[in-house]
């Protein structure tokens, strides 16, 4: 992407001459890659250095997706405005942006908000009613409530 407001460097150079860098530095890339798999010299795992390195670059990247953008806005408006903050169907996403389908929210679910979120799968498809609009799904969300209390004694409260 030539984007010289995002990256400024790009105002020293051509479009041509940023084509002619990315795709030399991509087919080298292919290259590189094709070499290592046919001589087996790959290797299926990622060393541990990396892995915080690519972590590092998927939270940098991860609001220029849409489907992620919309479903942390979607998450903040659920947990805000909703009128059953505490539970959720997949519906209800794909209702609102119906770009994205179950299978992408179900992934974002388990990826962004596991800790947050249970899935409650059942056999048989239940009815039920959400922010005023009954929902038929075999699989909800139900929020975790933390019912953790830390006792604190008088003398450490400012008032």
């Amino acid at each position: 992407m030539y984007d010289a407001e995002k990256f400024p460097v790009l105002e020293t150079i051509t479009r041509d001459e940023h084509h002619n860098i990315v795709q030399h530095d991509f087919e080298g890339a292919i290259a590189e890659a094709v070499h290592l798999y046919e001589y087996k010299l790959h290797d299926f795992y990622l060393p541990k250095e990396l892995r915080t390195d690519l972590d590092y670059v998927i939270q940098t990247h991860k609001s220029e997706n849409r489907h992620v953008q919309n479903f942390l806005d979607f998450m903040e408006w659920k947990s805000t405005k909703s009128d059953t903050p505490d539970l959720l169907c997949s519906a209800e996403f794909t209702s609102r942006y119906p770009e994205t389908n179950e299978k992408v929210f179900s992934e974002l679910m388990a990826n962004e908000v596991a800790d947050e979120w249970t899935l409650e799968p059942s056999i048989k498809s239940k009815k039920v009613r959400i922010d005023g609009v009954v929902r038929v799904s075999k699989k909800f969300y139900k929020r975790n409530v933390k019912t953790e209390f830390v006792e604190v004694r008088d003398i450490e409260i400012p008032f």
